[in-house]
């Protein structure tokens, strides 16, 4: 837990940024929300464990949560939607974006992600 007072009430409140991205993008497409509700999750180990546990407590993001704190595992559901999502991100990319370099920067990211992704071990 971070010691200093003022920086610990940052870290909080970028816990709790974190977790409202998070929960909007469990509703907006293309906005992911795993990461921020891990993000979320790590500032508040940093700033407020009572936060901590309240999210790990929950009955929607807990238990992925969990699994990821303890094992780094990620459901294949879980995968099969992340890497679904980042293949129809792509491909709305290619269609939208005109810049070859972009295209292909973007395309080698989503791609390490995806590997990254895939190679979780299964909860």
């Amino acid at each position: 837990m971070i010691r200093n007072k003022a920086l610990r009430v940052m870290v909080f409140l970028l816990g709790c940024l974190f977790l409202l991205i998070g929960v909007v993008g469990a509703f907006v497409p293309l906005l992911p929300t795993t990461i921020f509700i891990i993000l979320a999750a790590w500032c508040f180990i940093k700033s407020s464990p009572k936060t901590h546990q309240r999210l790990r407590e929950n009955r929607v993001v807990g238990p992925s949560l969990i699994r990821w704190e303890e094992r780094g595992a990620i459901s294949t559901q879980a995968k099969c939607l992340a890497i679904s999502m980042i293949a129809c991100s792509l491909g709305i990319i290619w269609i939208t974006v005109e810049i070859l370099w972009v295209k292909v920067l973007v395309t080698v990211i989503l791609f390490c992600c995806s590997i990254y992704i895939a190679t979780r071990p299964k909860s």
